[in-house]
């Protein structure tokens, strides 16, 4: 594995942990607390300390805090300080940005960990722009899967998913758009040596 492959995980991870803890605020604040609430102007503020509390369970404190700040930052929040305690409420930018969150298509392609078959996967697919969230969430499994893309739309990986990858075409009505192939031989020692070093 090569360390730019190394890092770009890392960033990979540390975009879904933020991303999912932005997810986690936003969903906190379109419940309602019961204690603490205070509203002003008809706009329901809840306890900062709270909020920071139940976050506190999934993530570590500074982590908390950055994406609190981020999530202001960005118009999801806003925070009002009110006898010196900090109250937070959802914004009209967070609730549609919880709305895109929550509708965001998902698919899991888990995989038992089992020995490789000696074949390889080749997976072509020219999905149309208009189901772009689709095609960024394939993009994003078969990166997470170990499949390297070698032209934009052309991916190749060890993993046994041909059945998984069916489903999931077939799940999102994409099976016209998409093809894929089991081979022994990709034709490219180069690239078969890049895929075996993984």
């Amino acid at each position: 594995m090569t360390i730019f492959t190394i890092v770009y995980f890392v960033i990979l991870l540390c975009y879904h942990a933020c991303m999912s803890l932005t997810k986690k605020i936003l969903e906190d604040l379109s419940t309602s607390f019961v204690e603490g609430k205070l509203t002003l102007g008809g706009v329901a503020f809840y306890p900062y300390e709270l909020l920071y509390k139940d976050l506190g369970k999934l993530a570590k404190r500074n982590s908390v805090y950055q994406a609190l700040r981020r999530a202001e930052k960005r118009g999801f929040v806003r925070k009002k300080i009110v006898n010196e305690g900090t109250y937070v409420t959802l914004t009209k930018f967070g609730k549609d940005k919880l709305k895109k969150l929550k509708n965001k298509p998902d698919f899991d392609m888990k995989v038992e960990d089992k020995e490789w078959d000696g074949k390889y996967r080749l997976v072509f697919f020219d999905i149309p722009e208009k189901n772009r969230a689709i095609r960024d969430l394939l993009r994003s499994r078969l990166k997470e899967l170990g499949f390297v893309g070698w032209q934009k739309s052309v991916w190749v990986g060890r993993e046994d998913v041909t059945s998984k990858l069916r489903e999931f075409f077939e799940k999102f009505g994409l099976q016209d758009y998409a093809l894929i192939i089991e081979t022994k031989d990709l034709g490219s020692k180069k690239l078969e040596y890049f895929l075996l070093s993984k």
